[in-house]
């Protein structure tokens, strides 16, 4: 798969969400299994599976117009970046860098579109545009790429399903399928992106998520 998933990225992953249950975050956190672990496997026929059981998120998801909710989204994002800059990961984890998010991608489309005439076209901006994008990250990167908050454990994929609110108004976090050491401006980016928050229309609630 194109995450390319090893047995020490799951172990990072369980790792890391007991390691901010310790810390009173709120994520959906691993189960510990008889053994004291958390990951378990599973011989299947097309190889071994790995699996984990995790507390229960209680809730609705987030609500895009509840400008109180995405206030509150927010600022655990915030908390969860700032208690994770502490986390001494045991486990190799694979990052959230300009290979993984613009090098590789750009490679696999590289791969099927060659052999496309008709794509050639698209694929000459596709290249140029992964070069400008890389230049201007690293640009306005400079030397504080690897702050301890700017970059760090991330979530990855934060999205309004991907955390749960109860009737307090009290948030859970889940789904860290993509987490991983990367720069915290992604998960900010991610978030934006998957709400629709960065289009027009949006600027309150974009406000509320920011202040």
């Amino acid at each position: 798969s194109r995450l390319e998933r090893q047995e020490s990225d799951y172990l990072y992953e369980l790792d890391w969400l007991d390691f901010l249950r310790q810390r009173e975050m709120p994520v959906s956190y691993p189960i510990p299994r008889a053994d004291g672990g958390f990951l378990g496997h599973i011989a299947a026929p097309e190889g071994v599976r790995h699996y984990a059981l995790f507390s229960l998120a209680l809730g609705k998801p987030l609500n895009l117009n509840d400008e109180e909710e995405l206030f509150i989204m927010g600022r655990e994002m915030a908390r969860l970046h700032l208690a994770s800059n502490d986390y001494e990961p045991p486990h190799a984890r694979q990052q959230l860098d300009l290979d993984f998010l613009v090098d590789r991608p750009v490679a696999r489309m590289q791969k099927f579109w060659d052999a496309d005439e008709a794509r050639s076209e698209k694929l000459e901006i596709l290249l140029i545009s992964a070069e400008e994008a890389k230049d201007e990250i690293l640009t306005l990167l400079q030397n504080d790429e690897y702050t301890p908050d700017g970059w760090g454990p991330i979530g990855g994929d934060f999205h309004k399903a991907s955390v749960f609110f109860d009737q307090n108004n009290d948030p859970t976090f889940f789904n860290f399928d993509w987490c991983g050491y990367g720069w915290r401006a992604y998960d900010i980016a991610v978030f934006l992106f998957n709400t629709n928050l960065i289009h027009e229309g949006s600027a309150d609630r974009s406000e509320a998520f920011f202040a």
